[in-house]
């Protein structure tokens, strides 16, 4: 699918290839959680700092609102331009970059269709069930909640790749 996409990668690094079996996930689209292979509640708290840190370091570009897509639940967001535009959509579902499911520790973001490639390959996350259908972008992925140091660092690779793509990242002086 990402193949006939053109988008090029906000990946910095080599993104390792995801160790050991990928999470069982629930078999229906709403909500898309994983069923085992849990973060620990510490390791939600520290992703939950981490996007609440980066908004915080970033306050003209990002910010820290209430998911479009879960309806509850805080998320990084791409602040609107003054002009009206964002960096990559004048939709608010498309200007949410990512949340943290405090429930079991996936997330869900946005991902250029090169870098969501990447992702799914080495077994970091899915694409969720409805992406690239409606207002749901083709590059809406699930990242499995990480379970150690290795894992979250791959995690704000992938993080700072959605906010890249999502706002111009460095190009708007974004500070990752």
């Amino acid at each position: 699918m990402y193949d006939k996409m053109p988008a090029k990668s906000h990946l910095k690094g080599l993104l390792p290839e995801r160790k050991g079996p990928r999470p069982g996930i629930g078999k229906w689209p709403v909500p898309h959680r994983q069923v085992d292979g849990f973060a620990s509640k510490e390791m939600n708290e520290t992703m939950q700092t981490h996007l609440v840190t980066l908004s915080e370091s970033n306050l003209s570009h990002l910010s820290i609102q209430t998911s479009a897509y879960e309806r509850r639940g805080p998320a990084l967001w791409i602040c609107q331009d003054p002009d009206g535009k964002t960096g990559n959509s004048d939709q608010p579902e498309k200007r949410e970059l990512a949340h943290v499911h405090d429930s079991e520790g996936s997330s869900h973001v946005i991902l250029s269709p090169k870098d969501a490639k990447e992702v799914i390959e080495k077994r970091w996350g899915e694409r969720h069930g409805l992406s690239g259908v409606m207002v749901v972008p083709a590059g809406y992925l699930m990242i499995y909640g990480p379970k150690n140091e290795e894992e979250l660092k791959a995690w704000k690779m992938i993080i700072a790749a959605s906010v890249a793509y999502g706002g111009g990242g460095a190009g708007r002086g974004i500070e990752l």
